[in-house]
């Protein structure tokens, strides 16, 4: 056990030692760029007008984070570009599964004999699951569920008639608070990377700077140049596939197999319990009465688990709230992308500009765990 936990050390320091270098060695790095000249000649009332644009490829990805590109035409640069990788995001789409509440079950019950109060003509028979019976009034204003079973008659079991009787039984949901729950996932995740985007012309003394969220095959058009995300590749999970319960501005993974006992098809029917209970209560008669055994489901003990309210991090992954995509999730390591630059200049060559410094490792704090989801992490 000890050498396992020490090789584990070892192999967390060599990895704090490559992340060190990568946070102090943040300049130029070296990318591959591909360049071609175009010419785009548009025609319209008989009258041709051409351009020339040039259009340039480079791969940029989570390791090699900061493209520097001159763009030169007779010896002088006609303009700079820096583009630094600030990290994935996928977009949630999400899709309502239903709205629920927080409930607990019950069960009232009622012996009748033979042509008595619900106990009449077909009896059992002529009741069904949505039947609303006197007897059983108390639960008639809850969702839920009615049944008969039909039951000893006579003098034996306190009826005047030979004739059987009926046993009658509800089992309906009472919300033990008074939260609106909404159960979701995500259909799809929007792909968008973050980058920023640095932009110097020729006597220009400062860069210009642009923050911009690039969509694949969706242009984005800046001062001079438009940039396209063509090809995007990451290593899909399984957490993409969970779903999300919400109370309030409040999100937490949902983690129970099973779905809510009470569903509900909108938050309006969730408030006012015009829903369908899918109980999990195993009932037997006993005579007069029923036995039943119900378990039940405390949807607020997802929120009781830190763990599981997000922001939650994991070492491939840190997914958070939004305001207008409900959930993303930034995806930190292990991403490819290749980008279309589309410059409106004449450029007679490119240059790739790289740093190359001795970089130094500076002391610094780890906080985490080995045993948790989240891992450690540099300050």
């Amino acid at each position: 056990m000890q050498r396992q936990r020490t090789h584990h050390s070892r192999w967390l320091l060599e990895a704090l030692a490559v992340f060190g270098l990568i946070a102090t060695a943040w300049a130029c790095q070296t990318v591959n760029v591909f360049s071609h000249e175009l010419k785009n000649c548009i025609t319209k009332s008989g009258r041709t007008v051409c351009s020339i644009e040039t259009a340039s490829v480079l791969k940029v990805n989570s390791f090699k984070r900061e493209a520097c590109i001159r763009l030169q035409n007779n010896n002088a640069t006609a303009m700079e570009i820096r583009i630094d990788w600030i990290g994935l995001r996928l977009l949630c789409q999400k899709r309502t599964v239903m709205y629920t509440r927080n409930v607990v079950q019950k069960v009232i019950d009622s012996k009748r004999c033979a042509r008595m109060g619900s106990c009449v003509e077909n009896k059992c028979a002529d009741i069904n699951s949505t039947s609303m019976l006197e007897e059983l009034s108390i639960g008639n204003s809850f969702p839920g569920s009615t049944y008969c079973i039909e039951s000893c008659g006579g003098l034996g079991c306190g009826c005047l008639t030979p004739s059987s009787g009926c046993l009658l039984y509800r089992i309906y949901a009472v919300p033990a608070d008074e939260e609106t729950y909404e159960i979701f996932d995500c259909v799809k995740w929007q792909e968008e990377v973050k980058l920023k985007v640095r932009l110097r012309r020729q006597k220009e003394h400062k860069f210009r700077s642009y923050v911009i969220g690039l969509k694949p095959n969706v242009p984005i058009t800046l001062p001079s140049m438009k940039t396209t995300l063509s090809v995007l590749s990451w290593q899909y999970f399984n957490l993409l596939e969970a779903r999300f319960v919400r109370r309030g501005n409040t999100t937490a993974l949902w983690t129970s197999s099973k779905l809510p006992l009470l569903q509900c098809s909108s938050k309006e029917e969730a408030d006012s319990l015009k829903c369908s209970l899918i109980h999990t209560c195993e009932c037997t008669p006993a005579e007069s009465q029923v036995m039943c055994r119900c378990e039940n489901q405390d949807i607020a003990e997802e929120f009781h688990q830190i763990g599981n309210v997000l922001p939650v991090t994991y070492p491939f992954v840190k997914m958070t709230n939004h305001p207008h995509y409900n959930v993303i999730a930034r995806i930190e390591h292990g991403v490819t992308a290749e980008l279309v630059l589309n410059v409106n200049e004449t450029v007679g060559n490119i240059v790739t500009d790289t740093t190359d410094e001795i970089c130094y490792i500076a002391n610094t704090h780890i906080y985490g765990c080995y045993s948790c989801k989240e891992g450690a992490r540099v300050r």
